[in-house]
């Protein structure tokens, strides 16, 4: 029976893509379920609304319970098109930031704005990541600096010379306003190319 549930959860429609974003990517575990409860929006067939009260009164849940179960258990065993397997939770981390930096760096299909965001924090590194490896994230850092990470980029995806150095510097001074050393960083040569690139990023971001 799970199965065939799971099957007809796949055909809904109607998921707002910006309710879909914030759950990825901003509510911790317990926010998570509230958010679910509150704001995703779901158009159900009258079957399919059937099905998950069915489900709901045999196992005496709520339709909600039902479907966040659903869900967890479906994603236990996630297949990309080569066979390869994924368990989220090597992703998942209740820190929004460990989780973003944690996707941006595997090779599942990035968005236009995590490709922006991972090449933000792959120039500097040093803020993020104890080695270039990008292997082990600073989460005091990525925990202070992210609430302001849009302003950083905006800073680092403008055309002038010194942009790079800018939004190093606004980043040490969050870091030491908060009690944290800041990292060794130094600002990479680059063409004038290059820069023209990082304000079409830029603009893009915004």
């Amino acid at each position: 029976m799970r199965d065939a549930y799971v099957a007809e959860l796949g055909r809904l429609s109607g998921v707002e893509n910006s309710t879909t974003r914030e759950i990825g990517w901003e509510m911790s575990q317990g926010a998570w379920r509230l958010e679910l409860r509150r704001r995703l929006t779901l158009r159900l067939s009258p079957r399919t609304r059937f099905i998950l009260e069915f489900m709901a009164r045999v196992r005496g849940q709520t339709i909600t319970t039902v479907i966040e179960r659903a869900l967890q258990e479906a994603a236990e065993d996630v297949m990309d098109e080569k066979g390869n397997q994924y368990r989220w939770q090597d992703y998942w981390d209740i820190r929004e930031s460990v989780r973003a930096l944690r996707i941006i760096n595997s090779d599942l299909f990035p968005t236009p704005e995590e490709e922006q965001l991972a090449a933000f924090t792959n120039e500097f590194w040093p803020f993020f990541y104890t080695a270039k490896n990008k292997s082990v994230i600073v989460t005091d850092n990525a925990d202070t600096l992210w609430p302001r990470i849009e302003e950083y980029m905006a800073i680092w995806g403008k055309t002038s010379n010194d942009s790079s150095s800018a939004a190093a510097k606004a980043m040490e001074d969050t870091l030491r306003a908060a009690g944290l050393p800041a990292p060794n960083w130094r600002a990479p040569k680059r063409s004038g190319g290059h820069r023209k690139q990082r304000g079409y990023i830029d603009r893009q971001w915004r």
